[in-house]
């Protein structure tokens, strides 16, 4: 199934060569499949999958692993360089309740410029024999991580002993600094 906004036009898609490709014209375009498959509490998870980026410019892809009603999720987000082959990717999670509808969605996150995301050789299994207390995400492009010791703490005012001093909201959230927590709750409106 494909999502997009606005509907109907928010997105251009199709299948070359037995590869599914599509790129965002509008604020979303999403790909996903809805499993009707149940999993349990704590359940692994795992997907396989191939990416491939046929623009010119780079372009961010988020992958979801989801209770189809959005009721628990885990993401994966991967860079994808311009002109990039399909590559083996994969996304390693678990439930964190019980799902009725196990859902796989790819969510554009770039607006297209007439390349395409790609999509191809896609698997969601339950892994029951595999142990997940994580979500790791699987980028053969990562790089190699550079070693050396931990920095200090890259943020101000982490334990909100200034109340929200160094901290911006985004949106309608109603919120307080009570006993050295941040505390807030999303009202009603966009975002």
């Amino acid at each position: 199934q494909i999502f997009d906004q606005p509907s109907g036009s928010g997105m251009v898609s199709g299948v070359a060569g037995g590869v599914f490709q599509f790129y965002r014209t509008g604020t979303q375009a999403v790909v996903f499949q809805q499993t009707g498959m149940p999993v349990p509490s704590g359940g692994p998870i795992l997907a396989t999958f191939q990416l491939g980026n046929t623009d010119s410019v780079r372009k961010r892809v988020s992958v979801l692993i989801q209770e189809a009603d959005f009721s628990d999720l885990q993401v994966c987000t991967f860079w994808l360089p311009p002109n990039a082959a399909l590559q083996n990717y994969s996304m390693r999670t678990h439930a964190t309740r019980p799902w009725a509808n196990a859902t796989l969605a790819f969510y554009a996150a770039t607006a297209g410029s007439g390349g395409f995301y790609q999509i191809d050789n896609v698997s969601l299994t339950f892994a029951p024999d595999q142990t997940a207390t994580e979500t790791a995400c699987g980028d053969p492009l990562a790089p190699t991580a550079p070693g050396g010791g931990f920095s200090a703490t890259l943020l101000a005012n982490g334990t909100f002993a200034a109340g929200l001093t160094s901290w911006t909201t985004l949106g309608q959230i109603f919120g307080s600094v009570t006993s050295g927590e941040y505390r807030f709750t999303k009202l009603p409106g966009t975002p």
